[in-house]
């Protein structure tokens, strides 16, 4: 028995001992089996992740060792410690995007498939949280926006007025709708949407008032700007009551004053084809600036005793028609220096206009307009007319207009001898011009500048001027410029 027994309990011991180096190998076969983390790349691309997100940011990173390597499929958050280089934990601020993020990965303890230690350069692209648009926008009212000679304001000059209001904002991940003037009121409402939800969540109503016109600077806000003229260059000039000339360059918004006018009243402005510039002043003579000169001098030579020069106009080929105070129309062809009386017209002529087809048109201050035909000296009366004439223009179609001292502007369509009332302006209009489109702009003694579209005959009211509106011009580009009794000029630039 005791044989027995002695064998049995070899067997137990044995059997115990076998038992534990079996368990001694599979610890060593697990440990053999470890992915070493240092087998990871050196630099990895994170996007995704949420911005100040630690969570987040490991989350991503353990998913993007998985998509690395096969070794890595099983990788999880629970194996590993992300730390900073110097071994610190990532704190949120950290979590940015930051394309030269160095951390320090670790196998923790109780990982059983993965060990060691890898440092990797990460770069991190961040997933911003949506931003309500009304903590951005915070106040919906934008102010006065100038949107130039157009009636509503576009998508595009919205976007630009809140951007330089909110400078964080990113006005490509948002839409402007609802663009609506109200009635009677120049203020103007808008809806700003997300066009990115991502980035931008919610939606603002906001409102804002449109200005057709800016103020340009650099003339005397004492004196009153009575004429405005524009070459073939886009050059602006205007006359003051402090008898000078200012000339503003194309495209700029400043005037700088010319000289040789000193002392002398201007009555009348002109260009010619060539960029030339003449006034009319009170000393009874005829004033010429050279083009890109700012220097006025008489022309000498030229014949002209007929007194004041009210208004001065220049035809397409060269010829010069001024009229005095004394009721006529003279003529002065291309090259000459002789002035010759026209026929036909009565009353002081205090307006001049010229057609595309050469025709000539005078307004006098016994309320008509006259008419001369192109290449002839002598003018026959219109009719349909009441009330002084103070404005004439003449459109690219051949039509032309007439602003009175009745709140009215007339037209007259080409190749006709009668007036027809226009409707929509108020007081007296005391300047007109048109554009290349055939629209027509009419200033008012209330400080407003009116607007009728092509073939139209109502007006609508424009916006951003002030006080008596005295003169009208369009430039080449077809920029409009209004000048008032406080020494401004304004412009509205065409917006195509």
């Amino acid at each position: 028995m005791k044989k027995i027994l002695s064998i049995f309990g070899t067997l137990v011991l044995c059997g115990t001992a076998s038992t534990s180096l079996v368990a001694c190998g599979e610890d060593k076969t697990d440990q053999k089996q470890k992915t070493d983390l240092s087998e990871l790349s050196d630099n990895v691309n994170v996007s995704g992740v949420t911005e100040s997100d630690v969570n987040s940011f490991i989350n991503q990173l353990v998913l993007t060792f998985q998509q690395q390597s096969a070794a890595f499929r099983t990788l999880s958050t629970s194996d590993i410690n992300a730390l900073k280089f110097n071994g610190q934990d990532l704190v949120p601020s950290d979590i940015v995007n930051n394309p030269s993020l160095v951390i320090k990965v670790n196998a923790k303890s109780t990982s059983t498939l993965f060990k060691g230690t890898k440092d990797i350069s990460v770069s991190l692209t961040v997933k911003i949280p949506a931003v309500d648009l009304n903590e951005i926008i915070t106040d919906q009212n934008l102010g006065t926006i100038y949107i130039g000679n157009i009636n509503l304001a576009t998508e595009e000059q919205i976007k630009r007025a809140i951007k330089t209001k909110y400078s964080t904002l990113q006005a490509d991940k948002i839409n402007i709708i609802d663009i609506t003037k109200k009635i009677d009121t120049v203020e103007t409402t808008a809806k700003v949407i997300s066009n990115d939800v991502s980035v931008y969540t919610g939606e603002v109503i906001i409102n804002f008032v449109s200005s057709n016109f800016i103020a340009m600077t650099g003339t005397d806000k004492k004196e009153i700007i009575y004429n405005l003229a524009t070459d073939n260059f886009g050059n602006v000039f205007a006359t003051s009551g402090n008898c000078k000339v200012y000339k503003c360059l194309k495209d700029q918004m400043n005037f700088e004053p010319m000289t040789g006018t000193e002392d002398k009243f201007i009555y009348s402005l002109a260009t010619d084809n060539f960029g030339n510039v003449y006034a009319g002043c009170d000393d009874k003579k005829l004033y010429k600036c050279l083009k890109d000169q700012i220097d006025f001098k008489p022309i000498t030579g030229i014949q002209w005793t007929a007194g004041i020069i009210y208004s001065l106009v220049i035809d397409q080929d060269q010829n010069m028609y001024a009229s005095n105070d004394k009721g006529t129309v003279f003529k002065c062809l291309k090259d000459q220096m002789n002035f010759e009386p026209m026929t036909g017209t009565e009353g002081k002529i205090l307006k001049l206009a010229i057609d595309n087809s050469g025709n000539g048109y005078a307004a006098s201050d016994n309320g008509i307009v006259y008419k001369c035909l192109k290449d002839q000296m002598n003018f026959e009366p219109m009719t349909g007319i009441s009330g002084l004439i103070h404005s004439l223009a003449t459109d690219n179609s051949g039509n032309v207009y007439a602003g009175s001292n009745n709140d009215i502007v007339y037209r007259c369509l080409k190749d006709q001898m009668n007036f027809e009332p226009m409707t929509g302006t108020e007081e007296t209009i005391w300047s007109l011009t048109t554009d290349s489109f055939g629209n027509i702009y009419a200033g008012s003694s209330n400080g407003k500048v009116y607007k009728c579209l092509k073939d139209q005959m109502n007006f609508t009211e424009m916006t951003g001027t002030s006080d008596w509106i005295r003169s009208l011009a369009t430039d080449n580009s077809d920029n409009i410029y209004a000048s008032n009794d406080n020494g401004t000029v304004y412009k509205s630039k065409k917006i195509f």
